[in-house]
């Protein structure tokens, strides 16, 4: 059967402290988030390891385009503040190479991470809700790898018909300002995590703070991808934007209580912690 739930971008690997590389990025977690909500995930991807990446999440589809090299992150910490380095990066992702039936899912989400989805090659896609998690089209860096983040080009984007875009506070929102006016002055919704102090969703005028819900951190990556794709497939079921909030702050929260995408949770998960605070006002 045909995917419902489509996400494009380049499967990582990322080098750990300790030596070890583990895989990594948007289309990894969301994909496996969204195949723990029950959907018909599909992966669009490049890199060198094709085998691996249909090992990743099973019983998704998968098109893992050629390359010589796959997309390498390393992330430094120095006084819990992060420096990131890109080591390698994989080809462009060639959207016109995705099948006709991925492009008509119900969700797609784009979800670069170091450029390699060209808004132009998006002509002929027609799923309900196209959303994008960024962050890719944002960062740059220079001959040792280094990045840093400056807005995109926002003509690139006038004729993208984004209806949800999720972005996390700092540099990222600072440097989304045009992109977020375009999304909103086409009726989209947008979402910025804060971490622990929850998230902003900002649809039809109004700005609501959708609080986070209380757990022990063990490790945060990837909770913004899990906090993304629950709220996309939250709002491509129908929910209203505050409900399909709530429950992505809920799935995102499980996510940090383990390490990796060890604790990326279903929907029954969610729903237990969501009940569990209902009467703190959260939810």
């Amino acid at each position: 059967m045909p995917p419902d739930y489509v996400v494009i971008g380049h499967v990582t690997r990322d080098l750990q402290p300790d030596g070890r590389t583990l895989p990594g990025g948007t289309a990894l977690f969301a994909g496996l988030t969204a195949a723990r909500l029950g959907r018909r995930v599909a992966i669009v991807t490049a890199g060198a390891d094709p085998d691996g990446v249909r090992a990743l999440v099973p019983g998704a589809q998968t098109q893992c385009q050629p390359s010589a090299a796959t997309t390498t992150f390393v992330n430094r910490y120095v006084d819990g503040q992060r420096t990131q380095y890109v080591l390698a990066t994989a080809a462009p992702i060639d959207l016109g190479l995705v099948p006709a039936a991925w492009r008509r899912a119900p969700v797609v989400h784009l979800g670069p991470l170091t450029g390699e989805i060209a808004p132009a090659g998006l002509a002929g896609y027609a799923p309900d809700w196209l959303c994008a998690t960024p962050q890719g089209w944002l960062r740059r860096w220079d001959a040792d790898g280094l990045v840093t983040l400056a807005p995109p080009d926002a003509a690139t984007f006038a004729t993208v018909p984004l209806r949800a875009l999720v972005l996390s506070e700092g540099a990222e929102e600072e440097c989304s300002g045009e992109l977020i006016g375009q999304v909103l002055a086409r009726g989209g919704l947008v979402a910025v995590t804060r971490g622990a102090r929850g998230s902003t969703l900002l649809h039809g005028g109004e700005r609501l703070h959708v609080p986070a819900y209380p757990v022990e951190e063990v490790d945060p990556t990837g909770a913004g991808d899990v906090y993304a794709a629950a709220l996309f497939i939250r709002l491509a079921a129908g929910d209203a934007p505050p409900a399909a909030a709530a429950y992505a702050s809920a799935a995102g929260a499980l996510c940090v209580t383990g390490p990796g995408a060890s604790t990326i949770p279903d929907d029954a998960a969610i729903r237990r912690l969501m009940a569990r605070h209902q009467g703190a006002g959260i939810g």
